[in-house]
This record gives structure tokens, sequence and C-alpha cells, in this order.
């Protein structure tokens, strides 16, 4: 019987050990691919991340580069205005006039009138159209000032979308919510000055943008960086 079992497995033995080994070497090579295709997949969703997050940092930049350029037009005009209406008044004061009543007819009020001053007819009337062309930039430079803040405004509304605030974190701690806060400064600021037609504070307002400038420069440039490690 040992004879038999013996002759048995001599004869069996060989010819599974190929297949056996056949067998371990399939289930490698199975392992190998899986492991590989699932560090391609988690590589590839890396990158498509990675790609997401450069995408949105490019966005926001652009953005925020528009959102100050609408700003800083604004401004702009906000002075240009200021200055049209301070060379209106210069230019009030150098006509030369004197107060007269004309009485139109008895049965009439007298009425009050400037006479220009003997001499000074042709000057006057320079003042006068200068005056006139000054009011016709403001009320142009008006129109456009309703553009630019509507522009403004737009880019504001964009940006809140691009920086969600996060409920869970304080103004501290939460990177959007501490620029969108500076943003608003800004626009309050710009918006009284047009409500006002009135120049905002040079000082004040350089301040602001810089502040802002210097706040999103360094959070996108953590964000790149982030980005990058999973590239």
């Amino acid at each position: 019987m040992i004879g038999m079992r013996t002759m048995l497995y001599t004869i069996i033995v060989p010819i599974y050990i190929p297949i056996i080994t056949a067998l371990i070497a399939l289930i490698g090579v199975i392992l190998t691919a899986i492991v590989g295709w699932w560090n391609n997949k988690k590589q590839f969703n890396g990158l498509v991340v990675s790609q997401s997050r450069i995408n949105w940092i490019q966005e926001v930049r652009k953005h925020a580069a528009v959102y100050l350029s609408h700003m800083s037009n604004c401004k702009s005009i906000l002075e240009q205005i200021e200055s049209s209406n301070q060379s209106i008044t210069d230019l009030r004061k150098r006509i030369k006039v004197y107060d007269d009543i004309w009485y139109p007819s008895e049965s009439e009020e007298p009425v009050d009138y400037e006479v220009d001053c003997p001499g000074h007819e042709d000057s006057n009337k320079t003042y006068r159209k200068n005056i006139a062309d000054l009011y016709v930039s403001i009320k142009k430079s008006s129109k456009l000032l309703i553009e630019e803040q509507d522009k403004f405004n737009e880019n504001f509304q964009l940006l809140t979308l691009y920086l969600p605030k996060n409920p869970k974190k304080s103004l501290e701690e939460d990177d959007h919510a501490q620029l969108l806060s500076m943003m608003n400064e800004l626009k309050l600021m710009i918006s009284d000055g047009v409500k006002n037609k009135e120049n905002v504070n040079a000082v004040e307002f350089k301040g602001k943008v810089n502040k802002f400038t210097n706040k999103i420069s360094n959070y996108l440039k953590q964000e790149w960086d982030e980005a990058k490690k999973n590239k």
C-alpha cells in the first residue's frame, strides 16, 4: 500500500507543481495590477484635485485684480470730479461783475442780476464757457462713475461665490471671511464717495488696498503650495 502511495505521489505531484506555480504567479500579477491601478487612481484623483485648485486660484486672482482695478478707477473719477468742482469755484471768483437791479415794468417785481464789469466782458465769457465745459465733464464722469461702481459690485458678488465663509470658523480663523470683510470695507468707502460725489481719503484708501492685496497674495500662495503637493 505504501508503495502504491509513493508511486501515485511521484506521478501526481510533478503534474500539479507547475500548475500551482503558475497560479501563484498569476495571483502575483493580479495583485500587482490591482496595487498599480489603485496607486494610479490615487495619483489621478490627486492631479484632478490639484488642477481644480489651480484653476480656482487663477479665477480668484483674476477677479480680485479686476475688482481692485474698478475700485481704483472709481477713486480716480472721484478725484477728477473734485478737481473739476474746485476749478469751477476758482473760475467763478475770476468773473468780474457787479450787482444791478432791473425794473421790467411798474407791475412786475424788480430783479437782481449780475452785470459784467466794463473791460471784463470777453474774459468773463471765456470763464463762463470753461465752467459750462467743466459741468459737461462732471456729468460724463458721473455716468462713468456709476458704470465702474456697477462693475466692481459685480466682481464683489463673484468673489463672494469663490470665497464662501466657513460657518464653523471664527473671523480670526476664516481666511475667506477676512478677505470678504476687507473687500466690503473698500466697497463701502467707494460707495459713500460715489453717493456724496466726494473724493475718498487717499491715505486710508491706499492702506486698505495694500492690506487686502497682501492678505490675498499670501493666502493664494499658501493654496498654490498645497496644490503643488498633490502633483
